[in-house]
């Protein structure tokens, strides 16, 4: 499955949806800006909790290519967060 999401002047955000049958997981993360952030950061939760997080502040593209699994019948949710009127690209990979 690939996800993707542009932030025009706001956070990049891709919700991987729960699945009762499976654990989801995430096998390749690419994330830019159109130009440098202030306090840009690329964050991976598996409902609530926080399992990858990283601080980005240049323009990339960057390249990740984690082997991040949730859990069980748990929502993913992968965040590329920018500052002000930055625009943020955002394009994931989950395993099938």
């Amino acid at each position: 499955m690939q996800l993707h999401d542009f932030g025009s002047g706001s956070d990049a955000a891709v919700t991987v949806p729960a699945n009762p049958n499976k654990s989801e997981v995430i096998t390749y993360i690419v994330a830019s800006y159109a130009t440098a952030p202030t306090g840009g950061y690329l964050e991976v939760k598996a409902g609530s909790e926080v399992i990858f997080k990283v601080q980005l502040t240049a323009v990339g593209p960057f390249v990740f290519e984690p082997y991040l699994q949730g859990n069980r019948n748990e929502t993913m949710t992968i965040t590329l967060k920018t500052s002000g009127s930055i625009h943020a690209y955002l394009n994931v990979r989950v395993k099938d």
